[in-house]
């Protein structure tokens, strides 16, 4: 079963656990966005993860609705959460 394929089940905040390990999180403003990205640090740091990597998708593929460079409504919002969870 590949990891596009894989069945989803809801998470906590926001969170859409995917199988395996990885995360979705969707539509989210930038405070619900830090929130979520703590949920996912403390899972990579529980030691649980073989491999504990966080891949954030994407700088700035606006025309998808997926972005953190900043924009007029946020300003810098996502960009400080994730400075703010992962330094």
């Amino acid at each position: 079963m590949s990891r596009t394929d894989t069945p989803m089940k809801p998470g906590p905040r926001g969170i859409t656990w995917l199988l395996h390990g990885w995360f979705f999180v969707c539509k989210l403003n930038p405070e619900e966005f830090e929130k979520a990205l703590k949920d996912v640090k403390d899972f990579l740091d529980s030691g649980i993860p073989k491999y504990p990597v966080c891949t954030i998708n994407a700088w700035n593929e606006w025309t998808e609705g997926s972005y953190l460079e900043p924009d007029t409504v946020n300003g810098m919002g996502y960009l400080e959460a994730v400075r703010k969870v992962f330094g």
